[in-house]
């Protein structure tokens, strides 16, 4: 089965530090439902308001409370390629099996800058990396030339790529399986279009409350003309910005508080009915459903 990774989200108090009995929880269901690939501190993560106190204090808890039960991703989400090495630094001391590093974004470096920054980077760090490239939070989307150089380098073993061009993309999946990367999709719209071009998986945002769901599709290798119910959900929820969408859906299952860090906002009024209606609209039980699953699998 293809590799679904589940970009965990960092659940808040409402005083705003981190709510560590709520991930417990949530990393919990998502092992006993068979999901045992975690990002943390990455964009969903709200990576950019955690310290990189916190992102170790992250770490350092899952993996004393689940061990080696799960593949533990770490992000890397700064622009400075020196910040990047600081974090590594951290990082490199950890029980981290593998390290997303974002695209330097803000400056409009050249790929020459890319590649520097990349090859710093992999020359510093001990856990294998994966490229991140999302060309809608950075402004920034590697060029095939670019991403070449970046896997000639000794330890990058992929990419995440949540860029939207879908005839750019399978060329970068043909590209990583000539050369033995990882092409992992992105975000879950672009598993819509991309799941039967040799992809090796998806990081799922969607997947902290419908992770049966995207494995469903995963699977689902028939080529139809008609989007699917479960495709017809991700399409319109793709409309609602991360991770304010997700901890939305969490809280109204009673996973946790929908809690953010400024400057994110929390969906509500005509947004979060909307939203609400949207999955309904999926199953009108669906989030019943779920927040059974969450309550049962919570007692044991």
């Amino acid at each position: 089965m293809k590799k679904l990774v589940i970009p965990i989200i960092t659940p808040m108090k409402e005083s705003g530090k981190i709510d560590f009995a709520s991930l417990k929880k949530l990393i919990s269901l998502h092992i006993k439902l068979n999901n045992k690939n975690i990002l943390v501190n990455a964009s969903t993560s709200e990576s950019t308001s955690l310290s990189n106190r916190e992102k170790i204090k992250i770490i350092k808890f899952i993996r004393k409370i689940f061990g080696k039960k799960i593949v533990l991703i770490a992000g890397s989400c700064y622009n400075s390629t020196i910040e990047s090495l600081n974090l590594i630094n951290k990082y490199n001391k950890e029980d981290v099996d593998y390290v997303l590093q974002i695209t330097p974004y803000y400056y409009k470096t050249s790929n020459k800058g890319i590649v520097n920054h990349f090859r710093k980077i992999s020359k510093f760090s001990k856990k294998p990396l994966l490229v991140y490239n999302v060309p809608k939070r950075t402004g920034v989307d590697v060029s095939e030339n670019c991403l070449q150089k970046i896997f000639n380098l000794e330890n990058v073993r992929g990419i995440k790529d949540s860029s939207e061009k879908t005839i750019k993309n399978i060329r970068r999946i043909d590209m990583c399986n000539r050369r033995k990367k990882l092409f992992f999709c992105g975000d879950d719209l672009q598993l819509i279009t991309l799941k039967n071009f040799g992809t090796h998986g998806i990081f799922s945002v969607l997947s902290n409350i419908f992770s049966k769901e995207i494995k469903e599709l995963i699977l689902n290798k028939k080529k139809i003309k008609k989007l699917s119910k479960i495709e017809n959900l991700i399409v319109k929820l793709s409309c609602y910005r991360n991770p304010s969408l997700i901890k939305c859906l969490l809280e109204k299952i009673k996973a946790c508080n929908s809690k953010l860090r400024d400057p994110l906002v929390k969906l509500k009024g005509k947004d979060r009915k909307d939203v609400i209606n949207i999955v309904r609209q999926y199953d009108s039980k669906i989030l019943t459903k779920k927040k059974e699953l969450f309550k049962r699998y919570d007692k044991k």
